[in-house]
C-alpha cells in the first residue's frame, strides 16, 4: 500500500475527549509489522505533573491502556534519579536532578526496545531518545522549558534551556523531533512563518512564544500542531485550575515536514493539567521480526500445565541411532519447543491488573467530567479536589492490598517473599552508561554492548604466557553408561523460575516434561559421552551481568552471569556427580569451597579459635587475606586439562570438558545481544561444573608451593593457610615468612593466569606492621576485615561482630518492613522472622565466645523486634513473656546456645582430621600468657556445664544431647 504524504488534516477529529484511534489488538506480541500498520509510529509529549508517589505510575499506566501509542515524552517527572527500567508492556527511562521539581524522561513500547540505541540526558529539563530502524535514524528530544512565572533569573535559564536543546541537536539527522512542554504561547501563525508553520493557530502569542518561533527558524523546524485543521476545542493542551484558561503551550516540533501524517491532542483519564499531543510519523522501514519465543512467556508452570505438558510430550521424542549428535539434539529441541506451542495460550496478569477497580474506575470518570467543566463551582471544586486525593489513596491501598496478598501466600507456601517483591520491584534496571577502555563515558546503547563486549573478549583472550598441554589422550579404562536414574537426578536438580539461554527453553519446561525426555536424553548422553562430540550450542553461552557495588559506570563492577543452553546443564551435572568424589579426595582439608560436610563455619571456627590463642599466649601472628582479580574469569584452560589429569580424573571426562571449552563462544546478553567473541580463558559461573574445576586448579597451585617450613605449628603439623574457593588466607608468625609466602604464591598465582589485587589484599597482625610487597604492589595493613561474612580482629573481634549482627538483622528487618507493620497474621510474621531475620543475626554463633552481654545484646534486638512486628512501644508495659506467647517467635539467644553446644559435639567427634578440630585440642605452649586474668575463652561456659573433659563426655551423643538443655538454661536468662 502506497502512503500519499499530504499537509491538508487526515481527519477531523471530533471534540470528544479520548483518542479516536484506540490500540490495535496486539495480544502476544508478534512482528512490529502487526503492530505498527503502514510503518508508523504514534508519537506522543506529555506533561504528566510527577511520578514521585507510586500511585502516580500506576495511574498512568491505566490511563494509556486505551491509547494508541508507541512513544511518550514525558515532562516533569520528580524523581530525583537518573534510571532505565524495563517494565511488562514499556521501557521507562527518565532523570530528575531536584526533588520534586522538573525532570524529564520517555516511555517506549517493549516491542521497539531492540531499537534504542541511546538515551543522553543534558539536564533535569532536557533528554534525548536515538533509535534506528535500519535506514531511518530517528532523533526524539524531549522537554520541559522553564515556568513563565516571576523568577529572578527567569531569562538566564531561558537561555541556557534553549542552550542544552542546541546542543541535543548537534548530533541529529533528518528525523529529528523536538517535543514536550514549551511554556510559550506562538498564537496564530504569520504569512512569513509558512517556513516554520502551517495556518493553524491558537490563542495569542507572548514573549515566550516569539522565542520558540526563533528557535524554530533557526534549527529549521516545523510546528506539526500548526499543520492540521482541528476545532478549536482540540487545539489547546494545557488548562488553568479553575478551568477557565486554555492555553496550547505544548508542542511537537520535526525536521521532516512530509513524514509527519497527523497531529492531535488527546484527553485521558490521568491527573494532569496538561493534554496529550500526538503525532503520526512516517518511519518508512519495514522491521526485523522480533525474537521467536515459544509456548507462554512466564518461566514457571501451573501443576495442571506442567501434567499437560507431561501427557503432550509422551512419545514425542524418539532417538535415531543411524543420525549424528547434532542431528538428534536439534530434534529433541524441536520436539520440546512443539510441545510448548501446543500448550494453550495463557494471558500473564500483571500484578497492578487488579489495582484499578471499578469503584476507583468511576470516581476516575467523575474527575474528567468535573474537569472538563468551566467556571467551576466551589462545590464542583471541593468535589474535584476530594477525588484526587480520595484516588490516589485508594489506588496505594489496593496495591499495598495486592502485594500483601501475593506475599501472603508466598509466605504460606514457600516461607519466602523474594519471587513477589521481584515483582514489585519496579522493573528490570538497564545499565545506563559505561566507561570504555579510555575511560570515556557513554549512553549509546551499542557502544554500551561494544564496550561490554571488548572488556570481555580481552578478559577471555588467551594468556601467553601459559604453556601448551597436550589435550586429548587415548583411553584404555572403559566408564559405566549414564543411568536414567542419574539424568532424572539432574533434571530434578534445576532450580525453577529462572532465565533461558539461547534454546530459549527454561528448567521448568524440561521439569515439565521429565518423564518423556529421561530415556531420550540417557541415549542421548551416553552417545556424546562415547564420542566425545557436543551439540554446537553447548559451545555458546550468553553472558548477562549482575551489578555488585561501586560505581555502576565501570564495568568491572558487574558479575558475569553465563546462561547456558538448560539440556547442557542436565548433562554438566550429571558429569559433575561422576567425577565430585574423586576431586574431594584430592582436596586437602585447607579447602573448605564446594565440598560436601564442609562450610564456611570451619574456618571462621580456626581463625578465631588461632586468633584467641595467640593473644592469650601473646605470640605474633600475621594473617594475609588473598583477593584475586576476577577469579574465576582468569584461570588458564591449559593448567585446568593438567589439574584434572593430576587429580586422578578419568581422561573420558577430560576430553568432554575440553571439547566444551575448545570452541567456546560468548555474547554479551543485556536488552539487546552483542556479537560473538571467543573464551580461551575462565570457567563459566552458572556452570554446574565451575566450581570444582576451579578449585582443582587452586590445588594444583598450592601442590606446587614449597611452604613446609612455613605457616605456624598445630601439635606437630604445619598450618600455612586457608581457602574457601577463592577466598584464602595466609598464615605466618612473621612478616619475612609471610612476604616469601605471599612472593612464591602471587608468582604461581600468574602461572596459571590469576592476579593478585593489592587493593582488596590487606594484612592484619598484632605485631609490628612491616611493609609487604608483591609484583602488583604493597599491601595495606588493617585492624579488622570481614572473612566468609565474620569480622576477624585482634581486639574487640566479637563486640564489632555482635553490633554488626544486629545491624544487619536491623536492615534486613526493615526491608521487610510492609510485611512487619501489616496486618498479616502473626504466625506469618513469625515464620519471615525465623527464616529471614533470625539466620542473619546468628550467622557464624558457633564461633562466639558467649558472655552475658552477648546474650543480652540478642535478647534485646530480639525483644524490640518482636514489639515492632506487633505494633506495640515500651510505654504500653505489655510484659516479655505476653510479647513471646503472641508470636510464638524461636527464641534467638537460646538457639545461639544450643547451635554452639551442638557445633562443639561435632568438632570433638570429628576424627577426619580437619583443622577446625585439630585447634581446639592445641595450644601454642611455647608462648607466654600475661599477668593477670584471661578474657575468656570459647570453651569456658562449656566447661562449666560439661567440666574439663568435655570433649570426651561429647563422644555420647546421647548424653551430649541430653546436657543441651542445661547448658542453654545457665546462659540464657529466665
Amino acid at each position: 500500500m502506497v502512503i500519499t504524504k499530504y499537509l491538508l488534516p487526515i481527519r477531523v477529529v471530533a471534540a470528544g475527549v479520548y483518542d479516536q484511534n484506540p490500540p490495535y489488538n496486539e495480544g502476544d506480541k508478534g512482528t512490529y509489522q502487526n503492530n505498527h500498520k503502514n510503518n508508523t509510529l504514534k508519537i506522543c509529549t506529555y506533561n504528566i505533573r510527577s511520578l514521585k508517589a507510586i500511585h502516580r505510575i500506576l495511574e498512568l499506566e491505566h490511563a494509556l491502556k486505551n491509547l494508541n501509542w508507541d512513544i511518550i515524552g514525558l515532562s516533569e517527572v520528580k524523581i530525583n534519579t537518573e534510571k532505565i527500567l524495563e517494565k511488562q508492556d514499556y521501557i521507562l527511562m527518565y532523570r530528575g536532578d531536584r526533588k520534586g521539581k522538573n525532570g524529564i524522561g520517555f516511555m517506549v513500547k517493549s516491542a521497539l526496545k531492540g531499537y534504542i540505541t541511546d538515551f543522553k540526558t543534558y539536564s533535569d529539563r532536557v533528554a534525548r531518545l536515538d533509535m534506528n530502524f535500519g535506514k531511518t535514524t530517528l532523533n526524539i528530544i524531549q522537554v520541559y522549558a522553564p515556568q513563565s512565572k516571576m523568577k529572578k533569573d527567569l531569562e538566564k535559564e531561558v537561555e541556557s534551556f534553549y542552550k542544552q536543546v542546541e546542543e541535543a541537536l548537534l548530533e541529529t539527522g533528518n528525523d529529528t523531533i523536538v517535543m514536550g512542554d514549551f511554556n510559550s504561547k506562538i498564537g496564530w501563525p504569520l504569512e512569513e512563518e509558512k517556513s516554520i508553520c502551517g495556518p493553524y493557530g491558537y490563542g495569542e502569542r507572548n514573549s515566550r512564544g516569539v522565542l520558540l518561533m526563533n528557535f524554530c527558524f533557526e534549527n529549521k523546524l516545523q510546528i506539526t500542531n500548526t499543520l492540521f485543521k482541528k476545532h478549536q476545542k482540540q487545539k489547546w493542551t494545557w488548562k488553568s485550575p479553575n478551568g477557565e484558561i486554555k492555553n496550547e503551550i505544548d508542542f511537537i516540533l520535526v525536521k521532516n515536514r512530509q513524514k509527519t501524517l497527523n497531529n492531535e491532542v488527546i484527553g485521558t483519564k490521568f491527573s494532569s493539567d496538561h493534554r496529550l499531543v500526538r503525532i503520526t510519523y512516517d518511519i518508512n522501514q519495514i522491521c526485523k521480526k522480533s525474537r521467536a519465543k515459544f509456548g507462554i512467556k512466564k518461566k514457571d508452570f501451573t501443576s495442571i500445565e506442567s501434567k499437560y505438558l507431561g501427557i503432550v510430550a509422551k512419545d514425542q521424542f524418539t532417538y535415531n541411532d543411524d543420525e549424528p549428535i547434532e542431528t538428534n539434539y536439534k530434534h529433541t529441541l524441536t520436539k520440546i519447543k512443539e510441545s510448548l506451542t501446543k500448550l494453550p495460550s495463557t494471558t500473564q496478569h500483571h500484578y497492578n491488573n487488579n489495582i484499578i477497580t471499578e469503584d476507583i474506575e468511576s470516581m476516575i470518570m467523575e474527575r474528567n467530567t468535573l474537569k472538563n467543566v468551566s467556571n467551576r463551582t466551589f462545590e464542583q471544586r471541593k468535589r474535584l479536589k476530594t477525588l484526587h486525593k480520595k484516588i490516589a489513596k485508594k489506588i496505594i491501598r489496593n496495591r499495598q492490598k495486592r502485594r500483601l496478598e501475593l506475599l501472603e501466600k508466598e509466605l504460606e507456601e514457600k516461607s519466602s517473599t523474594k519471587r513477589s517483591l521481584k515483582q514489585f520491584n519496579g522493573g528490570k534496571e538497564w545499565v545506563k552508561s559505561l566507561k570504555n577502555a579510555k575511560g570515556d563515558k557513554t549512553s549509546n546503547r551499542k557502544d554500551i554492548i561494544k564496550t561490554a563486549t571488548d572488556f570481555y573478549e580481552q578478559l577471555y583472550s588467551k594468556n601467553n604466557t601459559t604453556e601448551e598441554i597436550i589435550a586429548h589422550q587415548r583411553i584404555s579404562e572403559t566408564i559405566p553408561c549414564i543411568l536414567n536414574r542419574e539424568v532424572e537426578w539432574a533434571i530434578n536438580k534445576l532450580k525453577k523460575g529462572k532465565s533461558s539461554g539461547e534454546d530459549n527453553i527454561t528448567n521448568d519446561a524440561i521439569l515439565a516434561m521429565i518423564e518423556p525426555l529421561v530415556p531420550h536424553l540417557t541415549k542421548l548422553f551416553n552417545e556424546i559421552l562415547e564420542q566425545v562430540v557436543i551439540p554446537e550450542d553447548w559451545s555458546n553461552s550468553l553472558i548477562t551481568l549482575l551489578y555488585k557495588k561501586g560505581d555502576p559506570n565501570v564495568i568491572d563492577n558487574y558479575r558475569p552471569i553465563c546462561l547456558l543452553a538448560v539440556l547442557y546443564k542436565v548433562f554438566s551435572s550429571v558429569i559433575l556427580n561422576r567425577i565430585s568424589k574423586s576431586l574431594d579426595e584430592q582436596q586437602p582439608r585447607e579447602q573448605a569451597g564446594f565440598r560436601k560436610g564442609y562450610s564456611t563455619l570451619d574456618h571462621i571456627f580456626t581463625i578465631t579459635q588461632i586468633i584467641e590463642k595467640y593473644n592469650e599466649y601473646n605470640k605474633t601472628l600475621y594473617l594475609a587475606f588473598v583477593d584475586y582479580t576476577k577469579a574465576f574469569d582468569s584461570i588458564s584452560h591449559d593448567f585446568l586439562w593438567k589439574s584434572l589429569a593430576q587429580q586422578g580424573i578419568h581422561q573420558k571426562f577430560i576430553n568432554i570438558v575440553q571439547t566444551i571449552y575448545k570452541n567456546s563462544s560468548a555474547k554479551i546478553k543485556l536488552e539487546t545481544i552483542g556479537t560473538s567473541f571467543e573464551i580461551h580463558r575462565g570457567v563459566k559461573q552458572g556452570d554446574p561444573l565451575s566450581p570444582k574445576l576451579f578449585t582443582a586448579v587452586l590445588e594444583h597451585i598450592f601442590r606446587n608451593l614449597k611452604w613446609e617450613e612455613y605457616g605456624i605449628n598445630i601439635n606437630g603439623e604445619k598450618l600455612t593457610h586457608l581457602s574457601f574457593a577463592d577466598d584464602i588466607v595466609v598464615i605466618s608468625e612473621s612478616a619475612e615468612y609471610l612476604q616469601q609466602m605471599l612472593m612464591t604464591l602471587d608468582n604461581e598465582s600468574s602461572k596459571v593466569g590469576l592476579q593478585m589485587n593489592t587493593t582488596k589484599t590487606k594484612i592484619m597482625t598484632n605485631g609490628e606492621q612491616i611493609p609487604i610487597t608483591i609484583s602488583s604492589g604493597t599491601i595495606e595493613y588493617v585492624d579488622d576485615y570481614i572473612y566468609l561474612g565474620q569480622t576477624i580482629s585482634f581486639s574487640n573481634a566479637l563486640n564489632k561482630e555482635i553490633d554488626r549482627r544486629i545491624a544487619l538483622a536491623w536492615k534486613r528487618y526493615w526491608s521487610h518492613k510492609e510485611i512487619f507493620k501489616s496486618n498479616l497474621p502473626v504466625h506469618l510474621k513469625k515464620k519471615l522472622m525465623d527464616n529471614t531475620i533470625l539466620p542473619t543475626l546468628i550467622y557464624g554463633c558457633q564461633s562466639w565466645v558467649l558472655t552475658k552481654e552477648v546474650i543480652k545484646k540478642i535478647s534485646v534486638f530480639q525483644r524490640a523486634a518482636e514489639r515492632s512486628l506487633l505494633n506495640l512501644k515500651l510505654k504500653d508495659r505489655i510484659r516479655n513473656l505476653d510479647i513471646r506467647a503472641t508470636t510464638k517467635i524461636v527464641d534467638a539467644a537460646s538457639t545461639v546456645c544450643k547451635l554452639k553446644w551442638k557445633w562443639a559435639g561435632h568438632i570433638a567427634r570429628a576424627t577426619d582430621g580437619r583443622w577446625s578440630e585439630r585447634v581446639l585440642h592445641w595450644l601454642p605452649r611455647d608462648g607466654r600468657r600475661l599477668v593477670g586474668r584471661p578474657k575468656q575463652r570459647w570453651c569456658d561456659d562449656i566447661v562449666e556445664v560439661a567440666g574439663h573433659t568435655w570433649t570426651r563426655t561429647a563422644q555420647e551423643r546421647k548424653t551430649w544431647k541430653y546436657m543441651e538443655e542445661a547448658y542453654t538454661q545457665a546462659r540464657v536468662p529466665k
